[in-house]
Parts: structure tokens; sequence; C-alpha cells
């Protein structure tokens, strides 16, 4: 089986398991898919991630932050959005095909998430980007990101050649701690997907809704 079978196996047995009702029992694919896309283009997404931006900006609203603490941001549907091109190609998953996705950095910001970017590094915090993407989209997630708004930040870190077996979970904790022991207090952690607040250095965990794909 190859590699990009088997993710697409995986996208498919995903959108089964989260479109499945309160029984239990599974939902037609097509419907699943259908919901999701209801989800992000009918408002539901953005009021939730509003939400969370608003809960999180009032928190920190009256805290004076020191001049090393940082936040840390994930970077894939935590401040740019992919939705549309997955979308684009039934929702699937093909290896070349997203790294010329990436490669075109034509992302669009996610808008509440620019919002507390925006709120961060008007309260003095060190803004620090942590992607899995590869060294070799390093250039054009950086273009991306600058295109886009988010033109302050302390350092983008991508996983490099040597990294390449280490798991995704692993690869974020060993420089949040790097980051840590090299002076940064690391105040809050943003991300889409659970394994990027895994291994600890995250400070206050902010969650946001991933419901297109998961990584493990």
């Amino acid at each position: 089986m190859t590699k990009s079978i088997f993710k697409n196996i995986l996208f498919v047995i995903l959108f089964i398991s989260i479109a499945a009702c309160s029984s239990g029992s599974i939902v037609n694919l097509t419907d699943a898919k259908n919901n999701v896309r209801k989800y992000y283009e009918d408002g539901q997404y953005i009021n939730e991630m509003n939400s969370i931006v608003e809960d999180v900006i009032q928190k920190y609203n009256s805290v004076e932050l020191k001049p090393n603490d940082a936040v840390v941001f994930d970077v894939d549907e935590t401040v740019l959005s992919n939705f549309d091109y997955i979308k684009s190609i039934d929702y699937g998953y093909e290896h070349n095909l997203w790294n010329n996705w990436l490669d075109k950095a034509e992302a669009k910001k996610i808008i509440p998430a620019k919002k507390l970017y925006d709120f961060f590094v008007f309260k003095g915090a060190k803004v620090i980007f942590l992607t899995g993407r590869y060294w070799y989209s390093c250039d054009a997630t950086y273009k991306n990101l600058v295109n886009q708004g988010f033109e302050k930040f302390d350092t983008l870190i991508c996983r490099s050649e040597e990294e390449l077996k280490i798991s995704s979970p692993q690869f974020k904790a060993n420089h949040r701690k790097n980051l840590s022991l090299n002076g940064y207090n690391i105040i809050a952690c943003i991300g889409d997907q659970e394994t990027d607040f895994v291994g600890g250095y995250t400070g206050e965990i902010i969650k946001f809704p991933n419901y297109i794909y998961k990584i493990d």
C-alpha cells in the first residue's frame, strides 16, 4: 500500500468518525463531508474561533507581560487556513499535491487567529511559529505568513531533514523545551491538534477546532 493511499484511507476513517451520531452509528461519507463543509462555510467555525479568542484576550488583557514571555503558534489550521484547497480535492491527501499547494504560499489567514496574534504582539509577547511543515517548505511558509500580515515574530521553526523520522508531538516538544532552555518563558501554546501540546513547556494550552484532519 502506498503512503498516499494509506493517508487517504485515514482521511475516510476520520470523516466517518467525526460525523457519527450520538448513538455511535456511522453516517454516509458524503453526508459527513457536507457536515464539515457546512461547519466551515456557514459561520459555525468562525463563531467558535471568535469565542475562544475573546476568552483569551479577556484573560490576558490586564496581564503585564515580561520581556521574555513568549507565545508559540502552530501554522496550519491555526493561523493559516488550507480549507479551500483541501475541499477542492474532496478532503483527501496526496503528498506531492500538498507540497505544491504549500509552495504557492496562498493559504489565507484565519481572522480570529490574526486578532489573537495582533493582541499578543501589542502586549509585547515574543511570537514563535512552530510548524510540522518540512524544511523545503519553510521559505514559502515564511512568505505566506508575512503576506497574510504575520510580519512580527521572533522565529519560524520548521521540521529539518534530520528530524524527518521524529513524531510530530516529540518534534514540537523538543523545540519548546529548547526555547525554554534558551530563555523564552512560554506563557501560551496555540494549536489545532492535541499533539501540539504533548510534552510540556506549553504554558496555557489554547486549542482551536479542526474537523478536517487529525495528526497523531
